[in-house]
């Protein structure tokens, strides 16, 4: 498999009228900025709590990143805390394991 590239406006498009059907899996409200890069800004945690990151996004994921795959045997065999393996709202794609 392979990414490629194209127009956002008929990814939005197409979005949007499965989100009017009530069978997107994606938030509303993230149809129009789906296709934009995104930026978190620290600026007000900054001025009002003194915050300052110790480390950059870039350097955050790989030391992230690595602490997975150092723990991913650990992870993998865990029963507890929070698991994320709760089944989501299908939407469109519970509909096109019906089709297909």
């Amino acid at each position: 498999k392979r990414v490629v590239s194209g127009p956002g406006w008929p990814g939005r498009g197409g979005v949007r009228v499965v989100g009017t059907l009530g069978l997107s899996t994606f938030v509303k409200g993230v149809y129009d900025t789906a296709t934009q890069g995104s930026v978190v800004g620290v600026e007000r945690a900054r001025r009002k709590l003194g915050f300052a990151p110790r480390f950059s996004n870039s350097e955050a994921l790989v030391r992230n990143y690595d602490w997975y795959l150092n723990n991913l045997e650990a992870i993998e065999s865990s029963t507890g805390g929070v698991s994320h393996r709760a089944a989501w709202k299908q939407g469109i794609l519970g509909l096109a394991k019906h089709l297909f």
